[in-house]
Order: C-alpha cells, then sequence, then structure tokens
C-alpha cells in the first residue's frame, strides 16, 4: 500500500496511529538525557525504560550487574524516570553536603497530588522548609541527654526478649530471630516514643506488629504502574482510590496516637517521651508567637548531618519562625516514628545475629568484651555501652555488609555540574547504599563479616562516604543515634545469657525485589544456646 492509500483507511485507524506514535514519543522523551551528559546506561524500552531488570533480579542484582559493566556513575530508567546512579564518593559528597540546597528533597513520587495527610506531612517526604522546620523541631528528641533517659525501658523490653528465647533455649528449638527484634524493637518505640507498655514478645498477632508488618509489605500494584509508567495518569490514582500506602495501617497508628494525646490532655506533666515533646514545642511556640517573641535557630553546619539542617547555606528564612508543629504534622511525626523504627532496627538486629552466628570467633571476642565490662549480668547502663569499643565494630560492619536500605535518592533543584557531569533541575539522584559498602574497589573482601573493618586505626583509611547505612549529610536518618544505641543495648543483654549458632533452618539471606534490604524472604533461623 503506497502512501496516498493511508487516506483510504478509517479515520478511527489514523487516529489510533497517530495516538500511538505520540505516545511512544512521550514514553521516549527522557531516553536521551544521558547521552547529552556523557553518563553511560543500559538500553531502556519504552514505557517500562530499564524497570523490566529491576523487576527479574530485583535492585541489588540489577545494580551489580550495571555497576560492572557502567562503572560507579551511570544512569537507568524507571518507566521514563531517569535515574542517575552515583557510587563516586567525591561525586557524593558534594550532593549531599557542599551542594546540599540543590539537593535538599527526596523523590516523593507525587505526594502532594495522590496521598493525604498524614503521609504527605512524613518528614521523609516533606521539602524544603517545611522539612527543615520539623527537622530542627524534631532533632532535640534524639540528644544524648534522652537517650539516657530511654535505657530503662530499652532494657525493660530487652528483659522480655531474653526471657522469650528461655524457653526456645531450653529445648533446643530454633527461632525466626526476625520476629523476636521486631517485637523488641515495637516494644522500645512504643515505651520511648509514647509512654506505652506493650508486651508483644509473647503475643505474636499482636496489632502493633500486623499493622506495622503490613506497611512493609510492598507490592508491584496498579499504583505503582501508573506513578513508574504512567505518571501523566497520576490523578486517576486519587479518583479511584487506588492504594499507595496501607490506609488500614496508617488509621490504626493514627487512633493509636490519637489516644495517646489524649491521654496527655488529662495527664499533663506525667510524660517525657517524644511524643511529649513535640507537644511541649508546640505550647512553648504558641505561648511565644503570643508575647511576640519566638526564636528559632537552625544550628552549625555539620557535615555528617546530626544535627544540622542548613547544609552550606546558614541564611534560609524560616516562615514558620517561632512556630512548633500542627497537629497534623505531631501526627505524622508519631506515625512515622513507628513505621520507621519497626522495621529497620529490627531487621539489622537480626541480620547481625545471623553474621555472629555463622562467625563464632567474632560472637566469642564480643562476649568477652561484654562480660569484662558487666560482670555477673549486670544490666547496661548509658555509660558503660558507649565505652565498649568491638560492640560498636560489630555494629558497624552489621549496618555495612546488610544495611537496612540498598539505596536512597535526592531531587536536583536547580542545574548543577558535579565533577563535569552537568546535573539537570528535575534529575533524580540514587545513593547506591548496598553497591558502595560492598564494592571491592572500597573494601577487601566485601562480602566477608569482618568487624576489624571498624578500628579506629582502619577507620582514619576510610573515605567519609564508605560507610552510609544512614544516608549522609542534613538529610540523613534523624533516629540514627536511638538506632545504634538500642541496637547495642539488647545486644548486651541477649549475649550476656547466650549464644546464637544455625541449624538446620538457617538459609543465607535472600532479600525480597524492593528497595527494603530489611524484607528478608525466609526469615532468620537461628538456634540461642545457654552459655556456660
Amino acid at each position: 500500500m503506497d502512501v496516498f492509500g493511508l487516506f483510504n483507511l478509517p479515520l478511527w485507524v489514523i487516529i489510533l496511529v497517530a495516538v500511538l506514535i505520540l505516545f511512544y514519543r512521550y514514553q521516549t522523551k527522557n531516553f536521551g538525557v544521558f547521552k547529552k551528559m556523557g553518563v553511560p546506561f543500559p538500553s531502556p524500552w519504552p514505557m517500562m525504560g530499564n524497570a523490566r531488570v529491576v523487576f527479574k533480579k530485583g535492585f541489588v542484582e540489577a545494580y551489580e550487574e550495571w555497576f560492572k559493566t557502567y562503572g560507579r556513575v551511570f544512569g537507568h530508567f524507571e518507566g521514563q524516570q531517569p535515574m542517575l546512579v552515583v557510587g563516586d564518593l567525591d561525586m557524593l559528597r558534594e550532593i549531599t553536603v557542599k551542594e546540599f540546597n540543590s539537593f535538599t528533597n527526596r523523590r516523593d513520587f507525587g505526594a502532594a497530588e495522590i496521598a493525604e495527610p498524614p503521609v504527605t506531612e512524613f518528614l521523609t517526604v516533606l521539602q524544603d522548609d517545611d522539612w527543615r522546620h520539623n527537622r530542627n523541631t524534631l532533632t532535640p528528641a534524639f540528644s544524648g541527654g534522652k537517650l539516657k533517659k530511654m535505657i530503662g525501658m530499652i532494657v525493660e523490653a530487652g528483659e522480655s526478649f531474653v526471657a522469650k528465647l528461655k524457653t526456645k533455649a531450653d529445648n533446643g528449638e530454633p527461632v525466626d530471630i526476625k520476629g523476636c527484634t521486631e517485637a523488641f524493637t515495637m516494644d522500645v518505640i512504643a515505651a520511648t516514643a509514647f509512654g506505652m507498655k506493650l508486651d508483644t514478645q509473647i503475643s505474636p498477632d499482636d496489632p502493633f506488629i500486623k499493622y506495622a508488618r503490613k506497611f512493609f509489605d510492598i507490592k508491584l500494584n496498579m499504583a505503582f504502574i501508573i506513578l513508574f509508567f504512567f505518571p501523566f495518569l497520576t490523578p486517576l490514582i486519587k479518583i479511584f482510590k487506588l492504594e499507595i500506602s496501607p490506609k488500614v495501617s496508617i488509621e490504626f497508628f493514627r487512633n493509636v496516637v490519637n489516644q495517646a494525646l489524649e491521654e496527655r490532655r488529662k495527664n499533663p506533666g506525667k510524660y517525657s517521651d517524644f511524643l511529649q515533646l513535640m507537644v511541649n514545642a508546640k505550647k512553648e511556640a504558641d505561648s511565644a508567637a503570643e508575647n511576640n517573641d519566638g526564636s528559632h535557630s537552625n544550628g552549625a553546619v555539620d557535615e555528617a548531618g546530626g544535627d544540622d539542617t542548613g547544609g552550606d547555606d546558614t541564611h534560609w528564612k524560616d516562615k514558620r519562625k517561632g512556630k512548633g508543629l500542627s497537629d497534623s504534622e505531631i501526627l505524622a511525626a508519631s506515625i512515622l516514628f513507628f513505621i520507621a523504627g519497626f522495621d529497620t532496627t529490627a531487621s539489622t538486629l537480626a541480620h547481625l545475629l545471623y553474621h555472629l552466628a555463622l562467625n563464632p570467633d567474632h560472637m566469642d571476642k564480643l562476649i568477652d568484651e561484654i562480660d569484662e565490662h558487666y560482670p555477673n549480668g549486670k544490666a547496661p547502663d548509658y555509660e558503660t555501652v558507649g565505652k565498649l569499643s568491638y560492640l560498636d565494630m560489630v555494629v558497624q560492619e552489621g549496618l555495612r555488609i546488610n544495611p537496612p536500605f540498598a539505596r536512597m535518592d535526592r531531587v536536583c533543584k536547580r542545574d548543577v555540574t558535579i565533577k563535569g557531569i552537568h546535573i539537570p533541575a528535575g534529575m533524580t539522584v540514587a545513593l547506591p547504599i548496598y553497591m558502595i559498602h560492598h564494592d571491592p574497589g572500597y573494601w577487601t573482601d566485601p562480602e566477608v563479616f569482618d568487624p576489624e573493618r571498624f578500628t579506629p586505626e582502619n577507620k582514619e583509611k576510610h573515605h567519609p562516604l564508605q560507610w552510609i547505612p544512614f544516608g549522609y549529610g542534613p538529610r540523613n536518618c534523624i533516629g540514627m543515634r536511638l538506632a545504634l544505641f538500642e541496637m547495642k543495648v539488647i545486644i548486651v543483654q541477649l549475649l550476656q545469657r547466650y549464644r546464637f549458632v544455625p541449624n538446620s533452618k538457617t538459609k543465607p539471606l535472600k532479600f525480597k525485589d524492593n528497595p527494603l534490604l530489611s524484607n528478608t524472604k525466609d526469615g532468620v533461623w537461628l538456634t540461642a544456646e545457654h552459655r556456660k
């Protein structure tokens, strides 16, 4: 048929062909961006980009393959969304610290358009000044002084963990240690953040555990397909009420937090936990605003990002100066605390005990250090836990070999050139944490569990971004200090009484195919043995 024969086709056929051509051009419009940037990338497919490889192999295996092929800096496409992956540490340092004000925000997947509060007010989703204001308000909750006050609650939750293992140890029964660590971390969160006493250790079907797990049960549903492959259809997610995050989990924790707030209204002055800190901050700010005497400090620049929220810009204008968090922001921060502090810490603990069980020499060395500082089963205390140098090395190695997340990301707000690569505004940059932690160019024998990597002498040789399980720079994990402290306390309590060994159900760790490395497929099965 010649070209003039097209005019003899039915009109609907011509329209269909035109629509398909336009759709193809729309889906592939970004596919030339990495070529312009001079960055290598795997050939993308229309609509899917390179997502087919990720869905088939998972993030870790796909990134391993691309690292070997293209080097430490490459691009790939999630649908039509270009993703610049940066494993070069000097370049990452520029992105996370020196050019932080160009990379302040995380990718939000259109949260403002498709989600509702409290999800839109999660600290992980907030942007620019809203994020800075919330971060500054919440940071004092994780100070050393606050952690010192939490030690008793953490120890109490740990005693329940130890008691739960006794029957299993008496009978030599295998136990899914991940289930135990989940219950422990939930008990700690409830106590330290909300003044609640749970005992999920003896109730595996406890609703707190059930709904927290459900939140992390990430599946490829219609909403995710639209977000990744058809972003122009994003409004349909809200119109048809498609579920991104499990609403049943959000509602459960919303009710829990509202009940806790009501209890504080009835009994003011009784609590000194995370929730009360936010309530007090709001009262103080509201009172100051009434007296026209609000004040706000955004802190000094700290490259590691522990308490800083300003990057290299210390003159940002806080439009909410002198104001605390709103009621909806307090609710959002509380729910996120429940959810984010649950799975990541629980998984890191379970994986760490797994590695100790498979490396008894390291476990015995750690037990010797614990016995030296805590003779006769003495309960852990804040000051001494901080002096256990080998414990610190073990925890750091555990977080290196199995970081909670495979990657984090930042969105470029304005055109910027870093190490000769021009990054356009709107580009998403991935921090490939797992790949950096397993890069043989940065670590000798990276698949081997070896705490000696973190002796003071060896740490001096590390690049500052060689170990980033909590991210890096001002937008790192706000709960990092609590997570580290919590893990160290429970490890002391467990190893005072037990040694952990593998059993017939112990399998190599395999992870579900999503960015959350914490989601293991087959559990973490170990046997706890009474120490002689």
